[in-house]
């Protein structure tokens, strides 16, 4: 393994990463990793609900998902975490690659979840 290619579970031991999470479901964490900036943990030795590593950005009008993960579940989660910090709307959703591990899960942003630019719910479609 390369020095790039950490296990997933060892993001959450890198120094820059907060060492309380601000959620942890076993199978992902958030953790803030700046102003503004969330990081969500992957753990696939406990699930493969989210598959993937991903985040999402906050200001102060809007909020930027980054992936949609592997399901609706793990979509829901960031999302979730995310309205724990900040009740912007979600202008814009960022999947880093077409694989369905970063990109299965955004058939939540078309089921109309809180926020999540649903049509007609007053906010960017960003699905």
């Amino acid at each position: 393994m390369t020095d790039s290619a950490q296990p997933f579970a060892d993001v959450a031991d890198d120094a820059r990463v907060s060492e309380t999470p601000l959620v942890d479901k076993g199978f992902a964490s958030v953790r803030k990793i700046g102003n503004g900036l969330y990081a969500t943990i992957s753990d696939l030795s406990k699930g493969n609900t989210t598959l993937c590593n991903g985040g999402f950005l906050v200001g102060r009008d809007a909020a930027l998902l980054v992936e949609g993960f592997a399901t609706p579940a793990g979509a829901s989660f960031q999302m979730d975490a995310l309205r724990m910090v900040s009740q912007a709307p979600v202008k814009a959703a960022l999947d880093t690659h077409y694989h369905l591990d970063h990109s299965l899960g955004n058939v939540l942003r078309h089921q109309g979840h809180r926020g999540m630019g649903a049509p007609g719910g007053g906010e960017a479609n960003c699905g």
